[in-house]
């Protein structure tokens, strides 16, 4: 009878009652209970907060803990920039202005080109002076027109390439006058003037006075012998030669 008794009172409302309160007050105790005591520790036997924080370090995102309350702050670690290195800059020869290039190294040389302001130049050798670049071209530049010019080697060449007919000035033999002279009707001063020669010009002489102090021309007309160069031995005349 006491244990239907015990069953009874064990399905009764009053006991529902207290065991859904029962219920309720269990988790709330836990809640304040932790509360009161706080978290639970996770340092570890080294004191540094245990594998959790070894963990983190090792991690390339870095977390810090404040002072004040359980905020956390995190520092993305950013990787270090490195400089190329700076490719060498490489300075080329260049005309210092509007210059003219010739045939060969001087300025007997006839111009056979030109060359701007600031325009790059290939050059290959220097006269024996290093007064004259050569150009790749075959052409030639004075060393006082360019910048940057490099270390070149002599350019051992310039005999055949100054006896070439391009190149080579006119050799000849032929009588000319040596200054601006006049032409005088025979073999003195004291014959009148009937014109004049001038300076270089070519002269075609076909005799010569007595003393060989007056030369005459091909036109019958006569200079004197001092005004001329590259004069030939020729046939003496007498008198005007007319």
């Amino acid at each position: 009878m006491a244990l239907s008794h015990r069953l009874v009172s064990l399905q009764s409302p009053r006991y529902h009652q207290f065991y859904f309160f029962a219920l309720l007050l269990i988790p709330a105790a836990l809640a304040i209970w932790f509360a009161m005591v706080g978290q639970p520790n996770f340092e570890g036997p080294d004191g540094d907060n245990g594998s959790y924080n070894r963990l983190m370090n090792d991690s390339p995102i870095c977390t810090r803990h404040c002072d004040h309350g359980d905020h956390q702050e995190q520092a993305v670690v950013q990787p270090v920039a490195t400089s190329e290195p700076t490719p060498d800059v490489i300075v080329q020869p260049t005309s210092n202005r509007n210059a003219n290039l010739r045939a060969g190294p001087g300025t007997e040389y006839p111009i056979v080109g030109q060359v701007i302001a600031g325009q790059v130049l290939q050059l290959v050798g220097k006269s024996p002076g290093s007064q004259w670049y050569r150009l790749e071209s075959g052409q030639w530049i004075a060393a006082f027109l360019v910048d940057n010019a490099p270390d070149l080697p002599f350019y051992t060449g310039l005999t055949t390439n100054a006896s070439s007919p391009s190149n080579s000035q006119p050799q000849s033999s032929q009588p000319t006058a040596n200054r601006s002279a006049n032409l005088r009707a025979g073999p003195g001063y004291s014959y009148r003037i009937i014109g004049h020669a001038r300076n270089g010009q070519p002269l075609q002489l076909v005799a010569k006075n007595v003393d060989g102090r007056w030369l005459r021309l091909d036109s019958g007309a006569w200079i004197a012998a001092f005004l001329v160069d590259n004069a030939p031995d020729l046939p003496a005349v007498t008198g005007t030669g007319g």
